[in-house]
């Protein structure tokens, strides 16, 4: 038994009192609270979920049997106030708040499962029964794929070969890179820290020479950076076309072809085409000149983009002319045309005729950044052309700048 106060709707206000030393409420003979002792323990209404207040108010507190939690009503709904945290589903987004103090601090008598916040080490420990581990934990890096192209190489003068295209890296999806290489390694920046890339867009390269190097570097990235498009016949990103019996230019492997030979000096002494970073440059001979090798396609800013291109070869006073490759290579020089690279796609200038100077200059080149726009910082400068296509964002940068990563 126990001592009862009850509110009765016939007599008021009941007291019975006994000599157990518990009390107990009650509604109309109902046990609504019950004190066992001032150690022992306190006994709230429980019921079924059905069996919830008709008209409850907030601060009302149950043990909710159908659901097997202690429940509250906040003003607007009945929610859990507690139970067992084994195996128990959470919606939450907010945090668990761990114990935290120093490395002497650590509980004296520890068992097996203790998980704490050690201040010292700052990081989280678990103990094993043995001793005290910190749980490791792998930072999610941050992905930013790259085109890098940089400046084309000027064409040859006076009955010259094709500008050779600027050295072409991309490391988007699985387009490959130049010299048809395999894709590169995006650039990685671990989740937490900021690093500044520095991006350097190359400038093309005027008569006879050779493109400008462009790249990307920064703390602790390995730079990426490509070689500037050959020009008067030299190696390059893509090598140059060539005149008069020789052997064109050189590309550099993973980053463009070689440009043509000429075969055959006489008749219309036709030069040698620029390489590409997708194909070699064709073969001069005395009947044609020869066409720039063709660029690659990238789809990194959302579409499909062919870019550095190999530069057209020149004649010897003909109206003859060798076609620039696709993505921007220029024409050579017929009679009297001089064909520039394409602006920002890092492709070779033609190759002049022996009628005067009307080589092309190289094309510039370009660097894009692609990041996932949940990392995007919108730290820039040099005013790169800034879009999205899809869940990332895509920079374009058309001249030297940074990205804040």
């Amino acid at each position: 038994m126990a001592s009862t106060i009850n509110a009765d709707t016939s007599n008021g206000v009941v007291i019975t009192p006994d000599t157990s030393g518990e009390l107990e409420l009650q509604s109309n003979g109902t046990t609504v609270l019950k004190v066992d002792s001032p150690t022992g323990s306190l006994t709230i209404p429980v019921g079924t979920t059905a069996e919830r207040p008709v008209s409850p108010t907030v601060g009302m507190m149950r043990y909710n049997n159908t659901e097997a939690y202690y429940e509250q009503y906040d003003g607007s709904a009945w929610v859990e106030a507690g139970g067992s945290a084994y195996d128990a589903p959470t919606t939450s987004t907010g945090y668990f708040a761990l114990s935290s103090g120093t490395t002497a601090q650590r509980p004296v008598s520890p068992t097996v499962g203790m998980l704490r916040y050690n201040t010292t080490k700052t990081g989280i420990e678990t103990y094993n029964g043995s001793g005290w581990n910190e749980v490791q934990s792998v930072p999610f890096t941050k992905t930013i794929s790259y085109l890098v192209i940089a400046g084309g190489g000027g064409g040859q003068t006076i009955t010259g070969g094709g500008g050779g295209a600027g050295g072409y890296r991309n490391s988007f999806a699985s387009e490959t890179s130049g010299g048809n290489s395999a894709t590169e390694t995006p650039i990685g920046v671990p989740e937490g820290t900021s690093t500044v890339l520095t991006v350097t867009v190359g400038a093309g390269g005027a008569g006879n020479a050779i493109g400008v190097n462009s790249s990307i570097t920064g703390t602790n990235i390995s730079i990426v950076s490509t070689y500037g498009g050959g020009g008067s016949g030299v190696a390059g990103g893509s090598g140059s076309g060539i005149a008069n019996n020789g052997t064109g230019g050189a590309g550099t492997v993973g980053q463009g072809f070689k440009g043509g030979n000429q075969s055959g000096w006489a008749g219309v002494y036709g030069c040698g085409g620029g390489g590409g970073a997708g194909q070699e440059g064709v073969i001069g001979t005395s009947s044609a000149p020869g066409n720039g090798g063709n660029g690659l396609s990238s789809s990194i800013t959302g579409s499909a983009v062919t870019r550095a291109g190999g530069g057209g070869g020149g004649t010897y006073l003909s109206a003859l002319y060798g076609l620039g490759g696709a993505g921007g290579g220029g024409n050579g020089a017929g009679a009297t045309n001089n064909n520039p690279g394409a602006t920002n796609t890092g492709s070779g200038g033609g190759g002049s005729s022996d009628n005067g100077s009307f080589e092309g200059a190289g094309g510039s080149g370009v660097v894009i950044l692609r990041v996932a726009t949940t990392y995007y910082t919108g730290t820039t400068t040099g005013s790169p052309t800034v879009t999205t296509d899809g869940t990332d964002t895509v920079m374009v940068f058309n001249s030297s700048g940074t990205y804040t990563a």
